[in-house]
């Protein structure tokens, strides 16, 4: 009777010790997720009876506000339509998303051209290059990497040549795509970050 005691006890907790890790991967307030079905309702509560907001595409990054049962309520980083509730089964972490390309899109070879003539603009007018690296990831995410110099320039200017970099990237994917720039600095820290 003891042996099959502690044999119950030591499944129980073990079937505990695998709920609290399982949990410890999803996603919490504060973190950033990814709109993984193609067409994604965004409803006004967390149910399928409510009124749906909009509609979010594939690939969208919303931030996770917080979880009722089945639905995360989002934070949608547009002007009209801030707030609402996905079910979660169609948000996913964006750990997919720093996975580098090797082969190039033709809309990264594109913007690498008119971000290059940026870069050395740049560098011609204040004497020192602002960027040192770019990559591309998956879902048209790209991370640009900073020099020291060009990351203790005043804010208003970092955010004026992101806006830039911003438009240029924009073109080249394609007008209502969801796009991503993240800057780091050279140890990987993220300093800015736009996205739609």
């Amino acid at each position: 009777m003891a042996h099959r005691l502690s044999v119950y006890t030591l499944t129980l907790l073990f079937l505990l010790l695998v709920n609290a890790l399982s949990t410890s991967l999803i996603a919490a307030p504060g973190d950033e997720l990814v709109v993984t079905g193609s067409i994604v309702n965004l409803r006004e509560r967390p149910s399928t009876d409510a009124t749906v907001l909009l509609k979010l595409g594939q690939d969208r990054r919303v931030v996770e506000i917080k979880r009722e049962a089945d639905w995360v309520e989002i934070f949608t980083n547009r002007d009209d339509v801030i707030t609402g509730w996905v079910h979660s089964s169609l948000l996913a972490p964006p750990s997919d998303h720093n996975i580098a390309i090797t082969n190039h899109s033709d809309q990264y070879t594109r913007f690498m051209q008119t971000f290059n003539h940026l870069n050395e603009s740049w560098q011609q007018q204040n004497g020192y290059l602002p960027f040192i690296s770019v990559e591309e990831f998956t879902n048209r995410r790209i991370r640009i990497t900073a020099s020291t110099e060009w990351l203790n320039t005043e804010q208003t200017h970092r955010e004026q040549m992101l806006s830039l970099i911003f438009d240029h990237w924009s073109k080249a994917v394609g007008n209502g795509m969801p796009i991503d720039i993240e800057v780091v600095d050279q140890n990987g820290e993220r300093h800015m970050t736009m996205f739609r």
